[in-house]
């Protein structure tokens, strides 16, 4: 029996012992949520205008020659071949490289600019402006890290590329307000770090490493167009089905909103994996809570690298718009930067982040239900992924409580069932399984069976998935603040149902919603009963408080 991961391959033992149900070693009642959207909508040609208007400013003011003396990062082929010899269970996709000594080290003051490496510095009507061009032959991508970030108020930092691409500004002590980021991923080998600077107060930074994408040695060199028996990327299996050449019931298609590919930096590598967004049971608040799997991420080092690209998709048979290939400016998916892990285990391999920016607008949060799911026999589970970093796939599955069980991954801990539709591959990992009212019931962890290496073979292997239901205790405090409450009013008004209605521990005429007339709320000074909106009063002569 094998097990596999993100698209790699670690044998096991066999368990054969699948007749016996497995028992979580906890007891709770089961809590559930429903999804809700996030206001407003996302439009892709807005944020390609709004781009575009950025990228010509930073190009008219950018210090002339910054683009002809450039900084080279190179990689080399015994490196790049780190990416491609990976037996790890994530999709491995890059390199981290460093800079050397010295590092690009920038510093502005009133009394003057200080930038090395051949840097620029040009006067505008507000300040100057400083820029540096770097360049790492053969990337596909790349993404820049910045240490010792602090800029002077109104200064700014942007990265931008002759293919079009902007991003920023990053200012005062970078997106994530420690000093420290990785940047968003620039397509191509290429990309002009600019900074505006108003000549008051003090900026800083360094970068001392580069992150290297090289996505020929993940996928070999793919064709943007399907071919002949392929409906999405060239570099997908057959059997991987594109999300919009399918019929997908309306619970599901919502939860597409919520779904986003992810890419994150750990240790000397670059890696891929899928996740989603979930809803949590205080409607009063949108917090941008993020299930993925463990072996994924699971530091808040690593997480606070995440980039989560939302809406990714392409049109049936269109042409695959992927991130990075094909030499053009990609579109301007809506994305995240940074995320904090708020629990995480390896036991249910599941990782509950809080990602560090507001989802984008129209987002979906998914609702949940900690119901069990992997002893019933048949149950049909729905999902959205991105397989190899390619845009939305689709797949079902149906529960099969006889399929054989890896033996690290115990039936309840994970749920077994068989593909029906579709495929996962690596990059898929981390993605929310569904039932079929769109609740997430846990993460994918990866396939067990015979024939891993084929992930069409639906037969030989079964696809696994951390069971949300096995570690409900541990996210419980974040997704069900109020332990099994759903706000219904806030304020309260429906003073005489017997219903905590604004989940605030208070119900009726105890709630501090519901005090009227001469009644005298819990806590305060009473002299009899009836003057009490619990109808109690309790103490000394003298000292009685309202209970």
């Amino acid at each position: 029996m094998v097990l596999r991961r993100g698209g790699r391959c670690i044998v096991l033992f066999i368990v054969l012992a699948v007749a016996a149900v497995f028992t979580v070693g906890m007891a709770f009642a089961s809590d559930e949520a429903k999804g809700h959207r996030a206001p407003g909508q996302f439009d892709l040609e807005q944020a390609r205008a709004e781009r575009q208007m950025l990228h010509d400013r930073l190009s008219r003011e950018m210090p002339v020659g910054t683009s002809e003396q450039r900084v080279r990062v190179v990689v080399s082929d015994e490196e790049r071949a780190q990416i491609a010899d990976s037996d790890e269970w994530r999709l491995r996709v890059g390199i981290v490289k460093t800079l050397g000594v010295p590092p690009i080290i920038f510093d502005a003051s009133p009394a003057g600019i200080h930038g090395s490496h051949g840097s620029r510095t040009v006067g505008v009507t507000d300040g100057s402006v400083w820029a540096v061009t770097l360049e790492s032959p053969g990337a596909t991508a790349v993404r820049l890290h910045f240490t010792d970030f602090d800029l002077a108020p109104g200064a700014k930092l942007y990265l931008h590329t002759e293919r079009g691409e902007a991003f920023g500004p990053y200012t005062n002590r970078g997106p994530l307000g420690t000093g420290e980021f990785w940047s968003h991923t620039i397509a191509g080998d290429t990309v002009t770090v600019q900074t505006s600077n108003s000549g008051r107060g003090r900026s800083w930074f360094t970068i001392p490493d580069i992150g290297y994408m090289d996505l020929t040695k993940v996928h070999g060199n793919p064709t943007p167009d399907p071919q002949t028996g392929e409906q999405l990327c060239s570099f997908n299996a057959n059997c991987v089905e594109n999300a919009n050449c399918n019929s997908i019931p309306p619970a599901i298609q919502s939860a597409r909103d919520a779904m986003a590919h992810m890419e994150f930096v750990s240790g000397a590598f670059l890696y891929y994996c899928s996740g989603g967004l979930l809803a949590d049971t205080d409607s009063s608040s949108q917090i941008p809570y993020f299930l993925t799997a463990n072996h994924c991420l699971s530091s808040n080092k690593v997480a606070s690298s995440l980039q989560a690209f939302f809406q990714y998709e392409v049109a049936c048979n269109g042409t695959c718009p992927t991130l990075y290939f094909y030499n053009q400016e990609p579109p301007p998916y809506p994305r995240t930067l940074g995320a904090t892990v708020k629990s995480s285990n390896s036991g249910g391999d599941y990782t509950l982040l809080q990602l560090s920016e507001a989802a984008p607008s129209g987002s979906f949060f998914l609702g949940w239900t900690s119901t069990p799911v992997a002893n019933s026999n048949g149950t049909a589970l729905y999902r959205i992924s991105h397989p190899g970093g390619a845009p939305q796939a689709y797949s079902t599955h149906s529960v099969d409580t006889s399929a054989p069980t890896c033996s690290s991954w115990p039936r309840g801990e994970r749920i077994y069932s068989r593909d029906t539709l579709g495929a996962t591959e690596g990059g898929s990992s981390g993605s929310p399984v569904l039932n079929s009212s769109g609740q997430a019931v846990g993460q994918l962890s990866g396939a067990c069976g015979f024939n891993v290496n084929d992930v069409c073979d639906s037969t030989a292997n079964a696809t696994v998935d951390g069971a949300l239901a096995y570690y409900w205790s541990s996210v419980a405090p974040f997704l069900d603040p109020a332990g099994g409450c759903t706000v219904t009013e806030n304020p309260e008004v429906s003073c005489s149902d017997g219903v905590d209605n604004d989940c605030d521990g208070a119900t009726d005429s105890n709630d501090s919603d519901c005090f009227g007339g001469s009644c005298t709320p819990a806590g305060q000074l009473c002299t009899a009963n009836s003057e009490c909106c619990s109808n109690s009063c309790k103490g000394k002569p003298g000292a009685k408080k309202c209970k």
